[in-house]
């Protein structure tokens, strides 16, 4: 499990990096906030991360790390916001 503590405190628990830019990270992480099984998009500034945390349950064979299968984008900051605001119109000023 990856978590990505901010510096109020709040801990993002990551799926993947979607993309990033010289300041901002996009990430899918997993939907705490609705109690739900799916995943919301957050895009995060670097100034605002505290420290990321990387866990494991040592299962056999089992590994740490991200799948490499889709490596992150990178992004244009532009790019970044036109998709922030797709995902939450509200949220993004």
């Amino acid at each position: 499990m990856v978590q990505v503590h901010l510096v109020d405190g709040e801990a993002l628990d990551v799926c993947h990096i979607i993309g990033v830019s010289p300041r901002w990270v996009m990430l899918a992480v997993r939907d705490a906030a609705n109690h739900r099984d799916g995943m919301a998009v957050e895009l995060v500034p670097f100034d605002i991360i505290r420290r990321v945390g990387i866990t494991t349950r040592r299962a056999e064979g089992a590994s740490i790390g991200f799948a490499q299968i889709q490596p992150p984008e990178i992004i244009a900051p532009e790019t970044l916001l036109r998709a922030a605001m797709a995902v939450h119109p509200d949220s993004v000023g």
